[in-house]
């Protein structure tokens, strides 16, 4: 078994910095229920994404922290269908003051030209871009999804400049595709379809009781 996700978190900073930021946050909720946070570090960008199995229901119990590159760490967790970034990367753009981006990339038949770890495929298939730029409210969001039956399609937040220029209006007629998604993300130094652009340095944070 292999870990697979269609969702990554990129945050910009430092990587000890970060863990310990979430370390702090987590430790408020965590430690009062009894339970520990410990944190391991290791090289090796698929032994770090091994310790993410088995996935985790609720709460999730891993988290992985990879230095990649142009100053940005990817974070990943063992959620039951992969990175649940939702919730994590706000906070942490937040108490950082970091900018940060969260995409989502997921097709009914993966790309098989993508790195391994990035051909989650779903039956509800979802393109999404998020931007945080020092707070916890996306500045900038753009989504083509499906959540069975018809595609839906929005936009809102700050326009991105020229960045926006190579998406346009999301609609009906112009849905955000996992390709377009590829050219927003790397205009920002994201090369996040890329494996080599990961760096095989990591973090992990584990809760255990």
């Amino acid at each position: 078994m292999t870990y697979t996700t269609s969702e990554i978190g990129f945050i910009r900073g430092d990587q000890k910095a970060l863990v310990d930021a979430f370390l702090d946050w987590q430790s408020r909720i965590f430690r009062p229920l009894g339970w520990q946070l410990q944190v391991a570090g290791g090289s090796g960008l698929d032994g770090g994404l091994g310790e993410l199995m088995v996935r985790a229901t609720a709460p999730i119990t891993r988290h992985l922290f990879v230095r990649a590159g142009n100053g940005w760490i990817a974070y990943f967790d063992n959620g039951p269908h992969g990175t649940d970034a939702a919730a994590v990367l706000p906070q942490l753009a937040l108490r950082t003051k970091s900018a940060a981006v969260r995409f989502v990339c997921s097709e009914k038949v993966p790309d098989e030209r993508r790195p391994s770890f990035l051909k989650g495929n779903s039956r509800y298939p979802a393109r999404i871009f998020e931007r945080f730029n020092g707070s916890d409210d996306a500045d900038r969001v753009l989504c083509s999804a499906n959540d069975g039956g018809k595609w839906k399609h929005s936009q809102y937040g700050d326009t991105l400049g020229k960045e926006d220029e190579l998406i346009g209006t999301v609609d009906k007629e112009n849905p955000l595709t996992c390709q377009k998604l590829e050219r927003l993300l790397s205009s920002f130094g994201i090369h996040a379809f890329d494996e080599s652009w990961y760096g095989d340095t990591w973090s992990l944070v584990r809760k255990e009781r």
